[in-house]
């Protein structure tokens, strides 16, 4: 999980933010919260979550406990994981629960469903040199994401 923020203190690169999108989370069909379309931190209050492990992603479970803070609200952590992959092949009661960008996740479940978290965002950000701002490549993978943002249906 980058901010682009750090990018401002060198001249020398360039960063363009491609996708944006809200954190989704994942759940079993099951859980009563699958019929929403939307959910909120407030609605995640009763639910276990599978958490990632402090060394694998600080920055992103960081930002996640900051908002459950923020919320009033203490997050009941199931466990911890390596992955989201393992979080969601993992996911066994129906009120658990795992909070993680779309885009970091190539691992479906046919009996889990996937709801944005209303109020979260994440995304994909294209930090590049300058100088090669205008490279066909970087031009060409530009292009190649906005199309698969357009192709998403959250």
């Amino acid at each position: 999980m980058h901010d682009g923020n750090s990018v401002q203190n060198y001249p020398e690169l360039n960063c363009c933010e491609l996708i944006q999108l809200p954190l989704t989370v994942f759940m079993k069909k099951e859980n009563p919260l699958s019929v929403k379309t939307f959910l909120t931190l407030q609605d995640l209050k009763n639910q276990r979550i599978i958490f990632p492990k402090e060394h694998t992603n600080l920055k992103y479970r960081e930002s996640i406990l900051g908002s459950f803070k923020k919320a009033g609200i203490e997050p009941l952590i199931s466990y911890e994981v390596e992955t989201a992959d393992e979080g969601i092949l993992n996911l066994q009661a129906e009120n658990e629960v795992v909070i993680l960008s779309h885009l970091f996740s190539g691992f479906r479940r046919q009996d889990c469903i996937e709801i944005p978290l209303s109020g979260s965002h994440s995304g994909l950000l294209l930090i590049s040199r300058s100088a090669d701002q205008n490279n066909r490549q970087i031009q060409a993978f530009v292009h190649a994401a906005k199309k698969y943002r357009g192709s998403l249906h959250l």
